[in-house]
């Protein structure tokens, strides 16, 4: 017997009319790239417009659970070009990604699923967020600590002289390895996410070498990964290609790492990292997409030997 699908019925109060007609629709406007259409409710409900839908992945709280905070439609070029400047009035409720994670959780906890609740065609981006951040990680033996010592000592150790040191070590290295800021945060007693920041945001240095600084222990697929684990956790998270993007952009890489992406899984790291430098509210949103893009271009092999069977071609990702 064929399989019968049922179609969603449609919510009280929801017309036949699409409120997009004869307008350029949001998620256009807004670049959404498809992982992210497919999850949001504004293109499954065209009868309202975005702004009015409870739980789209703009209106989404950095844990997914609440969709009815609009402070964000006020600043949106979407609202600002098609919402009149009318009052922002949520109208459509339980049809929202907040709500299927709310009836996740509460599954979870044995309780029943509301009837009002639909589940989105594809939960891609609702995997388990609690934090992967590490406490350690694999240490490769530190990269010529005495140099590094005598840049230290050249500078008193004094953490006021930070932005010095570092641009110092990248003159030595080219580039500011993982290693090489653990030593200076050990050695100055600076928390390791003050030193990522300012090695990551600071102008004119680098946490990703390029072709010729590489060397045969360096896995940039890993490094990458690495920092998108900690940026997913340490922005601020309140526009969504931020929160979303680095959120996918970590998953592909971690996918990567572990011998469990496809070709196509690259090329959608390369559109939600264009994406997300084209469309973030702030210049560190860009920066990180940037700096992705660059590693992919400069470092395509390594990723495509991930990809293609041959393995970490430095070791370092234990489960290829």
């Amino acid at each position: 017997m064929p399989r019968t699908v049922e179609k969603e019925s449609k919510p009280v109060g929801v017309a036949d009319t699409n409120f997009w007609q004869g307008k350029k629709v949001c998620w256009e406007m807004c670049h959404c790239p498809e992982v992210i259409k497919s999850e949001c409710p504004a293109p499954r409900y065209p009868s309202f417009p975005c702004w009015e839908i409870e739980g789209t992945y703009c209106k989404l709280t950095p844990d997914g659970t609440g969709g009815q905070d609009t402070s964000i439609c006020h600043f949106c070029r979407v609202y600002k070009r098609w919402g009149e400047n009318k009052p922002i009035e949520l109208k459509l409720f339980g049809k929202g990604i907040n709500s299927f994670r709310k009836f996740l959780d509460e599954k979870a906890r044995g309780l029943a699923l509301p009837q009002n609740v639909v589940a989105p065609a594809n939960s891609a981006l609702l995997g388990e967020r609690a934090s992967t951040f590490p406490n350690t990680f694999r240490r490769r033996p530190e990269m010529y600590p005495q140099k590094l010592n005598e840049i230290l000592d050249r500078h008193n150790g004094e953490q006021g002289a930070l932005t010095k040191i570092l641009k110092d070590i990248q003159d030595e290295y080219e580039w500011l390895p993982r290693e090489v800021l653990d030593h200076v945060s050990q050695r100055l007693e600076v928390p390791t996410t003050k030193l990522y920041r300012m090695a990551i945001f600071g102008k004119g240095l680098s946490i990703i070498p390029r072709i010729h600084q590489v060397d045969g222990n360096v896995c940039v697929v890993d490094l990458v990964k690495y920092y998108l684990d900690f940026l997913q956790h340490d922005l601020c998270g309140k526009c969504l290609p931020c929160r979303e993007g680095m959120y996918r952009m970590y998953q592909i890489v971690r996918d990567i790492t572990r011998g469990e992406a496809q070709e196509k899984d690259l090329e959608l790291l390369k559109e939600v990292a264009r994406w997300v430098a084209e469309l973030s509210a702030c210049n560190q949103g860009t920066i990180v997409a940037n700096i992705i893009l660059a590693a992919l271009e400069d470092f395509q092999w390594q990723f495509q030997e991930h990809l293609n069977g041959v393995g970490c071609p430095t070791a370092v990702c234990a489960s290829l």
